[in-house]
């Protein structure tokens, strides 16, 4: 039987080649000037949305917008469609710190890029956007998920790793079990 493929979802992964130390000490002086906020962290610190005055934050920037174009041309998007990074804000989890289920509103595509990831630090799970796709199948299917039939999905975290998906796409990060920070930055971009 022919097997057609509809309404497919990807995510897409790319090592970025920058000096990671460089930004992670720039992130942690970031982490000592401020309380940080509470979104989707249980426990952890998120920073405030970056300021692109800082020339290291705007390099910053400009090597996740250079990946992007990728999948920009890859999901067809229009040549004279830009795709811009609008906000970008830094994340520290140490033990048992992690993030619920969220996704990014009024943003295209969101991304997350790790820079310092332990041992056991914890993946991002992404959640199948067929709710019942678990309550149905789960009590008929072996214990082999693929894409096809899995309700979720975990990606592990890697230092240079860049992850980017549809900003509409649940996704949760797993609580680490590593007592070292796992040290990542999460970012939208918008459409112009």
């Amino acid at each position: 039987m022919r097997q057609l493929d509809i309404f497919k979802t990807s995510i897409f992964e790319t090592a970025l080649d920058i000096n990671l130390n460089k930004f992670i000490k720039k992130f942690k002086a970031m982490k000592k000037e401020s309380a940080g906020r509470v979104l989707s962290n249980a426990g952890g610190w998120q920073s405030q949305n970056f300021n692109f005055k800082d020339p290291l934050l705007k390099e910053l920037k400009n090597h996740i917008e250079d990946a992007i174009k990728q999948v920009h041309h890859q999901l067809g998007f229009k040549k004279s469609t830009r795709l811009h990074v609008n906000n970008i804000w830094c994340n520290f989890n140490d033990y048992q710190q992690y993030n619920t289920a969220h996704s990014h509103p009024n943003s295209i595509l969101s991304g997350v890029l790790y820079f310092q990831t332990p041992p056991k630090c914890g993946s991002i799970v992404f959640l199948n956007p067929i709710h019942l796709l678990n309550h149905l199948w789960d009590p008929h299917l072996t214990e082999t998920y693929t894409h096809y039939n899995s309700g979720t999905w975990a990606v592990p975290a890697k230092a240079g790793m860049m992850v980017v998906f549809p900003s509409w796409l649940l996704h949760r990060v797993q609580a680490s079990k590593s007592y070292s920070s796992r040290i990542s930055i999460s970012f939208n971009t918008d459409a112009h």
